[in-house]
């Protein structure tokens, strides 16, 4: 099992990115040519060939549902096209989703794909620096950038291309040669903290406990890719008191220690309420033929 390095290729990722968001966007651009072989390989696992990219209106992932529904209702006139996403920002502040894990501007709705490239390309010519720190604001804008662009791959328009460049970036960023880790968190107990409110302003209590555990939730995802060194991107879920990380294969014990660590808090605060319970597998990530049906 391979050690995982203590720095991913951020700046190499960062031009995988523009040049992804480019060709989707159907900008000309040159793929990079210094790609490390983890970043190559973690782009095979996901199937992305950078020779074969596809620029695609996004539709909706319901899409085929409706088209199916659609035609056994025989109401679907010949010319009609589904659904499709426009190339603009993603407004977070706007649409209530939390930004559990930085900072997100209010984003200027782009008319035109050039003109959302050339907002993309503005703002993160703004961040500067190679390190961990700045990858992660780096993938925060992506994620508002990337969000309403469909992905390269042929076939999947459904599929936004953030998604697609956040899998390869947690993949490259814990060493996927050989094998990754899947870490699913959950904060037991929530509902128990949650309803336990007196009638009296209880609507009040609610939402202030609601926000804590969402805080809480935060912190120990936050607390874990500290402690690990590794960048936002491994976090695939942090929502409703559930959390999905990807982390290093070699770094399964240390999760176990770092977690009751997390628990040891958590009894001296909540005496035994709340806790943090984690499942763990292993993935095989060395032949990419492979992968993608057990991931």
């Amino acid at each position: 099992m391979s050690t995982p390095s203590t720095n991913p290729p951020y700046r190499q990722l960062r031009e995988l990115g523009d040049h992804l968001l480019a060709r989707a966007l159907g900008e000309s651009s040159r793929a990079p040519d210094d790609l490390p072989a983890v970043v190559q390989h973690a782009c095979q696992l996901v199937g992305l060939d950078l020779a074969d990219l596809h620029p695609q209106a996004q539709t909706s992932v319901f899409a085929p549902l409706e088209a199916d529904r659609a035609l056994r209702q025989s109401n679907k006139r010949k010319d009609e096209r589904p659904a499709i996403w426009p190339p603009t920002p993603a407004d977070y502040t706007r649409d209530g989703q939390p930004a559990s894990l930085g900072p997100f501007a209010l984003a200027q709705a782009a008319t035109s794909p050039r003109q959302h490239w050339q907002s993309f390309h503005d703002a993160s010519q703004q961040i500067k620096g190679e390190d961990r720190a700045a990858f992660d604001s780096y993938i925060h804008l992506y994620r508002q950038y990337a969000t309403h662009v469909a992905s390269p791959l042929a076939g999947k328009a459904h599929l936004p291309l953030y998604s697609l460049y956040q899998t390869i970036c947690a993949l490259a960023a814990v060493d996927c040669t050989n094998s990754v880790l899947l870490l699913g968190g959950d904060l037991p107990g929530i509902q128990t903290l949650l309803y336990t409110i007196g009638s009296a302003g209880a609507a009040k209590s609610l939402r202030s406990r609601s926000f804590y555990l969402s805080l809480l939730n935060d912190l120990a995802v936050r607390y874990l890719l500290d402690e690990l060194n590794l960048p936002a991107a491994c976090v695939l879920i942090n929502a409703g008191g559930n959390f999905t990380l990807v982390l290093p294969a070699a770094k399964a014990d240390d999760v176990l220690k770092l977690t009751a660590k997390i628990n040891d808090n958590l009894l001296q605060l909540h005496g035994g309420e709340l806790s943090l319970a984690i499942a763990i597998e292993t993935f095989a990530t060395a032949d990419p033929s492979q992968f993608e049906a057990s991931f």
